[in-house]
C-alpha cells in the first residue's frame, strides 16, 4: 500500500509540476501579448500625436487648400520622393526613398495641379505637382 501511495504521490507531484509549468508559460505569453499591445497602443499615441502636430503645422502655411487635412497616410519615401524644381531653380529630390513619412495629396480647386505634401518628425515638405507627378516644384521646405 505503501509503494502505491508514494507512486500517486509521484504522480500527482509530476502532474501538478507539468500544469506549473504551463501555467507559468501562459502567464509569460499573456504578458508578452500584453506587452506588445501596450508597444502598439503607445506607438499608435505617438503616430496621432505626431500627426497633429504636423497638421497644425502644415496650417499655419498659409494655403488655403490645406487647411482641409484632417489626415495623413504612412507612405514610403521611394513612392512620393519626386524630381522636384527646388527653391533655389536647381532639380533635385529631397526626401529619403528608404524612409517613412506621413503624406498626403490636396487637389488645388480651379487647376489640373495638386499639393502633395511628405513630412517626418523633423520637416515638412510641401510640393505642387500636375498629373502622375509632372513639373513638380517645391514650394515650402519647413522644420517642425
Amino acid at each position: 500500500m505503501d509503494n502505491n501511495r508514494i507512486w500517486i504521490s509521484r504522480s500527482k507531484f509530476a502532474f501538478c509540476s507539468q500544469i506549473g509549468k504551463k501555467h507559468r508559460n501562459l502567464e509569460e505569453e499573456i504578458y508578452r501579448r500584453l506587452s506588445n499591445d501596450k508597444l502598439k497602443l503607445a506607438g499608435k499615441a505617438k503616430y496621432i500625436m505626431e500627426m497633429e502636430k504636423i497638421i497644425s503645422r502644415i496650417r499655419t502655411l498659409g494655403i488655403k487648400e490645406l487647411m482641409s487635412i484632417e489626415h495623413l497616410e504612412e507612405l514610403n519615401g521611394d513612392y512620393i520622393n519626386l524630381e522636384s524644381i527646388l527653391p533655389n531653380g536647381k532639380t533635385g529630390k529631397i526626401l529619403d526613398d528608404n524612409k517613412k513619412y506621413l503624406a498626403t495629396q490636396v487637389e488645388i480647386s480651379g487647376s489640373e495641379k495638386c499639393y502633395g505634401i511628405a513630412a517626418d518628425e523633423s520637416m515638412i515638405a510641401v510640393y505642387r505637382y500636375g498629373y502622375a507627378g509632372k513639373d513638380s516644384e517645391l514650394i515650402a521646405w519647413v522644420r517642425i
